[in-house]
């Protein structure tokens, strides 16, 4: 089985690759088929997935680790479904409640084509495991908290938005709020030890904090005190209403409030960039079953409808956009021909791709490239520099210098007429005077730049 080719899941079927030809010490370098080589392996992935998936590998030799990834994302769904089952059991003592709640959130399907259309694994399976964080926190049990949130974050560090907005909301007052929020800060102490902070310290001032001046670097911090402030206000706007309100009813308006809010602040943004701002429609997918089930209990018919309303365009637009057939199919991307004549061709050297080929082709080959999957953690000084120069620009001896700096050797094209996905490279005309096309078909080319 494969996911559609705009997913991200081959990018952690290539990280869990490399460990697993490698052994567990490739923690403790750089992997190097990724941004030529610049970026720690434990940056990229946590350790919780790849060992677990090894040991599966080990138990049932003959599946592919396409298969034992999209099973775990799968089992991860079921296991998500009885977590907030559990949860909302645990504030409302209510068993049909809860069997709505977790019918509802089985049978939207927003979340299954984000899962196998857009996102990564692990990202998946941390998110997944949210709502039994959550009960451990309305429990109170500290200690178990603090440790299944750095078990979470040792699969994916990415769910600290959603583990902060879910505190928020689980929390009975401001005062419990602040000191559940210690739970976050003493997992993030803990997890560190594994991460370093230079991990925390590239995702702050990524692409690189030797190359940002004094004046750059406080432009970032503002940056990211900025992109925080929708959190925090959408979070303070629900939750200091003077209406008193049952627990359930709070999260839903908190937890759907809060990710309501971010999506139209990315909708507003940028529209087109539709994946960005349709991102968190499993987050809505859940607030909108605890809502839908809690109002149609109260009757409350209008706010029923305004849920409905919040959650039907980022539903149509991800629907539109990935076709359900191709969420898991029997095959992977149509241009892998392309693919396994540059691996052919390049024989070690260094390439450039773009498009979804960024994340299929070191699931299936050794191959050193500019780009990669995450590349918020990527240590490389200016390969996006590099990459716009390539795709957009359209000045060949920029083009060429930047192929020179970089010792990129071979660069795989993608035109209008190709079975890539996404048709990245705007002036393609440019690379036939860049250097040599050693091999073309199916709409794609690839040009040699240099021996």
């Amino acid at each position: 089985m494969f996911p559609a080719e705009t997913s991200l899941i081959p990018a952690t079927v290539a990280l869990v690759r490399f460990y697993i030809e490698n052994g567990f010490l490739v923690f403790f370098h750089n992997y190097p088929f990724w941004y030529l080589g610049s970026t720690p392996f434990k940056f990229l992935i946590g350790p919780i997935i790849p060992i677990i998936t090894r040991f599966i590998g080990i138990l049932l030799p003959n599946v592919s680790l396409f298969n034992i990834l999209i099973y775990f994302v799968i089992l991860s769904f079921v296991i998500s479904a009885v977590g907030w089952g559990i949860l909302v059991k645990k504030i409302t003592n209510n068993k049909i409640l809860t069997f709505l709640v977790v019918f509802i959130f089985l049978i939207l399907p927003g979340k299954y084509f984000t899962a196998f259309g857009l996102e990564e694994a692990t990202y998946i399976i941390a998110r997944n495991l949210l709502p039994f964080l959550f009960l451990f926190i309305l429990e109170k049990k500290k200690i178990t908290s603090i440790l299944f949130l750095s078990l979470i974050l040792l699969i994916n560090t990415s769910i600290l938005t959603q583990s902060l907005v879910g505190i928020g909301a689980i929390s009975l007052n401001l005062k419990a709020f602040k000191k559940n929020l210690a739970l976050i800060l003493y997992s993030l102490i803990v997890i560190t030890f594994w991460y370093t902070p230079t991990y925390w310290l590239t995702i702050l001032f990524n692409p690189s904090i030797g190359g940002l001046s004094l004046g750059k670097l406080s432009l970032r911090v503002f940056e990211l005190v900025r992109s925080l402030l929708p959190v925090l206000l959408a979070f303070f706007v629900v939750r200091l209403g003077k209406i008193k309100r049952p627990i359930l009813e709070r999260f839903g308006l908190i937890w759907f409030g809060v990710f309501t809010f971010l999506t139209f602040y990315r909708f507003v943004a940028d529209y087109d960039f539709w994946s960005d701002w349709t991102a968190w429609l499993p987050e809505l997918e859940i607030g909108f079953a605890i809502l839908f089930t809690y109002y149609y209990q109260a009757k409350s018919y209008k706010n029923i409808l305004c849920i409905i309303l919040i959650i039907l365009l980022p539903t149509y637009i991800i629907i539109k956009n990935i076709s359900f057939k191709n969420l898991i199919t029997s095959s992977p991307p149509r241009y892998m021909q392309s693919i396994d004549k540059l691996s052919k061709l390049s024989d070690g050297k260094n390439v450039f791709l773009s498009g979804s080929s960024v994340f299929w082709v070191n699931a299936f080959y050794n191959i050193n490239q500019v780009r990669g999957g995450k590349d918020q953690v990527s240590m490389h000084k200016t390969w996006d520099k590099a990459s716009y120069e390539f795709r957009e620009g359209d000045d060949v001896e920029k083009t060429f210098i930047w192929l020179k700096n970089l010792n990129i050797n071979y660069v795989l094209v993608h035109t209008s007429e190709s079975q890539e996905y996404y048709k990245d490279f705007q002036n393609i005309y440019k690379w036939n005077n860049v250097g040599e096309v050693v091999w073309q078909d199916n709409g794609d080319f690839i040009v040699k730049t240099s021996d």
